[in-house]
């Protein structure tokens, strides 16, 4: 690991992209958010390829609509990234 890097940094970098992805951004501004990715991000491998966190419940023109976060290596469950 390089000096003054931290295992979080490591995990939030892909250096596939040139520019900063916006989870990277998100998560600069909130450690809670952070908080809350790396422990999905450290709980996601071969055994578990996919975990999700609970992030609120609304309430969408009287339908009740959840959000979550959700960390993936199942390709089917990919979106695209536009």
């Amino acid at each position: 690991m390089k000096s003054g890097v931290t295992i979080e940094d490591q995990l939030l970098n892909n250096s596939d992209y040139d520019e900063l992805q916006r989870i990277q951004i998100i998560s600069n501004r909130s450690d809670l958010f952070k908080s809350i990715l790396i422990g999905l991000l450290q709980d996601t491998d071969n055994d578990f390829k996919s975990n999700q966190a609970w992030l609120g419940t609304l309430n969408l023109s009287g339908n009740t609509t959840q959000v979550k976060l959700v960390v993936t290596q199942e390709p089917n469950a990919f979106i695209d990234e536009n």
